[in-house]
């Protein structure tokens, strides 16, 4: 079936848990550790944030010099150390911290700016993704040859040690492909990083060293999480579409599409989503949610070739969504030229969490 008629299945997951949050906090990052703890944090009008666990308590980790973090991103190492990392700095101030696991702050370290992701390995080795105002924003201004900061957002997608010292620099190792954003992100059980970056939403996985290129392009555009198995691939969210979910079958590649509802049938939206290879956390409405690949392959039921498609008809689908939207060319003394896509066909509308009775 062609993924522009493919119908969606709806599935209503069941809460397992309520967030803890303050009364006036805001939903701040959440994430899963590589022990499987969950923990997300909650910012406070005063721009300062707490951190919650699953079990409810409330973390009160303090960086040097400051009462609060502001935008924190947690991960608990499996020895019971704490990861605490600010999403922005400046060229020179540390921005990760390290506390024992009677949260004493041990030690702190620069790791970069404009950060969107951060991930522990069983091993202890951090990961860090890079949106595009970390890639691209050490060079505005430029710095100086050699400065700190080009060790790491320009470089995307990092593995360092817990004193910060850099093991593993994709764009720099591998310019072929460049990233300027990381878009979702994860590790398997094996402590590869998989990955999905702004511009190409290539997907591909790494153990920091080695790059396997395993999709030329996933089937979702800006997608908010990826989660990984031995069978299967899950991509949640996407421009759009919120809380659809696309899983795709490794080996044979076929897809389908998986609608997220609430039980009076309106969609689950907005959603954020935490993964861990095969295991996946979604949050909405105050609610944790498991949407494991074991919970949506149960939901699903048997695969045939009228209830799937295919990623090379997802990514054709993507392609012609592409060739309807504007573009601009850039034409050097003249400012931006604005060139017309082609037309958009009567009847044919993209497809978004409205429409997935298709």
């Amino acid at each position: 079936m062609r993924y522009r008629d493919l119908p969606a299945d709806h599935f209503t997951p069941e809460p397992y848990a309520r967030l803890s949050m303050p009364p006036t906090g805001k939903m701040g990052d959440v994430s899963i550790s590589p022990g499987g703890d969950v923990t997300w944090s909650a910012f406070l009008p005063d721009r300062s944030s707490l951190i919650f666990t699953e079990g409810g308590a409330a973390l009160r980790l303090h960086p040097a010099g400051a009462a609060a973090f502001r935008f924190p991103l947690v991960q608990h190492f499996v020895d019971g150390r704490w990861l605490v990392v600010e999403v922005r700095t400046d060229p020179t101030t540390p921005n990760a911290f390290v506390f024992d696991s009677n949260l004493r702050l041990s030690h702190a370290f620069y790791v970069g700016d404009g950060i969107q992701t951060v991930l522990l390995d069983g091993k202890g080795k951090i990961w860090i993704g890079y949106f595009d105002e970390g890639v691209f924003g050490a060079f505005n201004p430029m710095p100086p040859e050699g400065h700190l900061s080009y060790r790491y957002g320009p470089s995307g997608l990092v593995r360092c040690d817990d004193r910060g010292n850099v093991e593993f620099s994709y764009n720099t190792q591998h310019p072929e492909r460049s990233i300027s954003d990381i878009q979702a992100m994860t590790l398997d059980e094996a402590d590869w990083a998989w990955f999905c970056p702004y511009t190409d939403f290539f997907l591909a996985t790494t153990n920091g060293g080695d790059v396997n290129y395993v999709l030329p392009r996933a089937p979702v555009s800006l997608e908010d999480a990826l989660s990984v198995g031995p069978e299967y691939f899950a991509f949640f969210g996407g421009y759009q579409r919120s809380s659809m979910i696309a899983i795709v079958h490794r080996a044979s590649q076929r897809l389908r599409l998986i609608q997220l509802h609430k039980p009076n049938g309106d969609t689950l939206s907005p959603v954020r989503f935490a993964t861990r290879g095969a295991r996946a956390i979604a949050v909405s409405d105050d609610n944790l949610f498991r949407l494991d690949h074991q919970v949506l392959l149960g939901a699903l039921g048997p695969w045939t070739d009228a209830n799937t498609s295919d990623v090379a008809s997802a990514v054709q689908y993507l392609n012609e969504e592409e060739s309807y939207s504007d573009s601009y060319l850039i034409s050097p003394g003249n400012g931006a030229e604005r060139v017309s896509g082609k037309p958009r066909p009567n009847g044919n509308p993209p497809r978004h969490d409205k429409d997935t009775g298709l």
